[in-house]
């Protein structure tokens, strides 16, 4: 979400650090749960944060020699978010220009920002049937074999994230095109010749 949004212009949120950190955003909302007997016993922190690269940033002036305190908690959150945030700001300014330079932002600017992810990555959903569409048959192989109907049912029961994982395993991608016109190779399901040694036995 940081990515499109940050295309579109639209604001970012303390939701979209799930996408640059999960951890982090997990552990700030764990501390602000805390009551404050329980944060005075097991918050040690300071006023930085630490970013991707590793390094650690002063979130306020001489904020490494400041605590975080049960008074000043929702700041250091709010702090953090922004921070990590903005940490990418001028790869992300770049991006713009560019997708500018191909399409007007301000044409852009009428879609969704998951409309603008679809369009570039196509659908997460992974549509089994869309893929059987633009599925070619190899070797013995055909669209009515016993083992190619129950591997389409294999694949009708997995979840999205199985789903997902198997066309990354297969493709190096974990999306569909969004449209059939967009499929520029088929999926392929080749029979392999099983190959028998005349010294396995001896």
């Amino acid at each position: 979400s940081v990515v499109w949004k940050s295309i579109l212009g639209d604001a970012l949120t303390g939701s979209d650090l799930d996408a640059v950190d999960e951890l982090c955003q997990q552990a700030l909302g764990g501390m602000l749960s805390l009551d404050r007997e329980a944060f005075e016993e097991r918050v040690d922190e300071r006023m930085v944060t630490r970013l991707s690269d590793s390094s650690l940033r002063e979130l306020v002036p001489g904020g490494s020699s400041q605590r975080v305190t049960w008074d000043n908690k929702e700041e250091f959150a709010r702090r953090v978010v922004a921070t990590r945030l903005s940490e990418s700001a001028p790869q992300l300014r770049a991006i713009r220009r560019g997708f500018n330079t191909v399409v007007p932002i301000r044409c852009l600017q009428l879609l969704h920002w998951r409309e603008l992810e679809e369009l570039v990555c196509g659908s997460p959903t992974i549509d089994v049937e869309a893929l059987r569409r633009h599925t070619v048959y190899r070797g013995a192989f055909s669209a009515t074999h016993p083992v190619v109907q129950a591997f389409w049912e294999v694949l009708r029961g997995m979840s999205q994230p199985e789903r997902q994982q198997f066309v990354r395993f297969c493709w190096g991608r974990g999306r569909l095109p969004l449209r059939d016109s967009d499929w520029t190779q088929p999926f392929n399901l080749t029979a392999m010749s099983a190959t028998s040694s005349s010294s396995a036995d001896q």
